[in-house]
């Protein structure tokens, strides 16, 4: 009996996934606030590893889409792309000063708009992001995003958004709260 129980036991410990790198301890900066609270899941710590530097933020674009969302950050000139079924990508904004706001090409359908400037650029020059996310819901609105690195990928936290893991793939459903 002992014998069965002793197997039983080592059976389970071989069960427990052995205790990552990325854990709390072996970390020399701690995440807080939002992305300490998803941080904080396993499956979210495992995939993005251990923060690279601490928060950060910066003034930012935000534009909601009938299949996702646009973000553009001030301090890199990039722009996100998050689609709905959980694909991102990022593009480096083109747009400048002095170029049209938008292109006048297409006619968007009732209560939907064209992205102008930066968005716009990227929407039209990509038909893949053109197809993935639809038309725009409403004009691209200024707003803050506070974001951080990890070592395989990124999290970004903005009032429209709450909290965003971007890892290598995938980003993850928002998080509400910070």
């Amino acid at each position: 009996m002992r014998t069965r129980l002793m197997m039983l036991i080592l059976a389970l410990a071989l069960m427990v996934p052995a205790v990552q790198p990325t854990e709390a301890a072996g970390c020399a900066i701690q995440p807080i606030l939002g992305f300490g609270h998803a941080w904080a899941q396993p499956a979210i710590r495992q995939r993005v590893g251990c923060p690279l530097a601490p928060e950060d933020a910066t003034y930012a674009a935000y534009q909601p889409f009938e299949h996702g969302f646009m973000l553009w950050r001030d301090d890199t000139d990039e722009i996100y792309v998050f689609y709905a079924n959980g694909d991102w990508a990022r593009y480096i904004d083109v747009w400048h000063e002095g170029m049209p706001e938008r292109a006048e090409i297409l006619t968007p359908p009732g209560g939907r708009q064209q992205p102008k400037r930066g968005f716009g650029s990227v929407w039209l020059r990509r038909p893949e992001v053109r197809r993935g996310l639809g038309w725009a819901w409403a004009e691209e609105v200024p707003t803050a995003i506070t974001f951080q690195p990890y070592e395989h990928g990124l999290m970004f936290w903005s009032h429209q958004t709450g909290v965003l893991v971007l890892p290598a793939t995938n980003w993850l459903a928002p998080l509400r709260g910070r």
